[in-house]
C-alpha cells in the first residue's frame, strides 16, 4: 500500500481542520462580554465617615470607622483606645477574612526592621510590620540568618511574596534556632 501525494495533502487538510476548529470556538468564545449590566469590579465607595480597604487580590474588602497608620506605640495606644474591635493588617496578602472588620484596622508597617538581635543566642527581634524579605535582608547584614535547610517547605516558606509581613520568628519545620549566615 503506497501512501500519494494525493492523500498526503488531504490528512495534512483534515489534521489542520481538526486543530483550527478549537482555536476558532476558542478565540469567537472569547470575544463574548460576559459582564452583566452595572457590574463595577472596584472597590464600592464607602459610606459617609468610614474608609474603604480590601486586600491585594480584592476577594477581602471592608469599609472600616478608620484605618490606623500608627508610628510610636504611643500614636497605636491611643488609636485603639475606645475602639470596639481592632484588626492588625500586614500587606493585605491573606485570602482569608482575618482583617475585614466595620471598626479599626490598624496597619503595623511603621513598626518594621530589626528591633535587636543577639548573636551570642541567635535571638532576634523584628518590628510586627516587618516584610519578610526585608527581615531575611537585614539579618543577613547583621550576620544572622535562617539556618540553612535544604527542605522545600524552608525554601518556599521563608519568602513566597516580596509583600508578606511577619509578626514572628523567621524559621522552617527544621530549623531550631537562628543561627549565623554561615549555616553553622
Amino acid at each position: 500500500m503506497s501512501t500519494t501525494r494525493r492523500a498526503i495533502l488531504l490528512g495534512s487538510a483534515g489534521l489542520a481542520t481538526a486543530v483550527a476548529i478549537p482555536g476558532v470556538q476558542y478565540a469567537a468564545w472569547s470575544m463574548k462580554d460576559f459582564t452583566r449590566d452595572g457590574y463595577n469590579p472596584g472597590l464600592p465607595p464607602a459610606p459617609d465617615g468610614e474608609v474603604a480597604w480590601s486586600n491585594w487580590s480584592g476577594i477581602q474588602q471592608s469599609t472600616p470607622k478608620q484605618i490606623a497608620v500608627p508610628a510610636t506605640e504611643d500614636e497605636l495606644a491611643t488609636a485603639i483606645t475606645g475602639a470596639q474591635r481592632v484588626r492588625p493588617v500586614g500587606s493585605g496578602h491573606s485570602f482569608t477574612g482575618l482583617v475585614p472588620s466595620e471598626h479599626l484596622i490598624v496597619d503595623a508597617s511603621r513598626f518594621s526592621g530589626l528591633v535587636s538581635s543577639d548573636a551570642a543566642t541567635g535571638i532576634v527581634t523584628i518590628g510586627a510590620g516587618t516584610r519578610i524579605r526585608q527581615a531575611a535582608r537585614e539579618l543577613d547584614a547583621a550576620g544572622l540568618a535562617c539556618r540553612i535547610c535544604r527542605t522545600s517547605m524552608c525554601r518556599h516558606w521563608l519568602a513566597p511574596s516580596p509583600h508578606q509581613r511577619t509578626a514572628r520568628a523567621v524559621r522552617c519545620s527544621r530549623c531550631t534556632r537562628m543561627s549565623k549566615a554561615s549555616g553553622s
